[in-house]
């Protein structure tokens, strides 16, 4: 799943917050890994972050429009 976010901070935040989130005293994503990516990261994390997600069986990556532009999500499910 891709999450867009109008904003960096706002990126930050959801990702702090599904990051705590729990129900039932499980993680609330599941065993879905969650990844931040937005343009005040440094390239290197940046890239790392999209590969991560690239291979990751499952995953939410909570993002601004830097990854709308050029990136290719192969087998991505839903966008958000």
């Amino acid at each position: 799943m891709v999450v867009f976010c109008s904003t960096t901070a706002a990126v930050d935040y959801y990702v702090q917050l599904l990051g705590c989130l729990t129900a039932h005293g499980q993680p609330a994503l599941g065993h879905a890994a969650l990844f931040c990516l937005h343009g005040s990261l440094p390239q290197a994390q940046r890239t790392s972050a999209f590969a991560q997600f690239k291979m990751a069986p499952r995953g939410v990556l909570v993002t601004t429009d830097v990854a709308a532009r050029g990136l290719h999500f192969p087998a991505l499910d839903m966008v958000r």
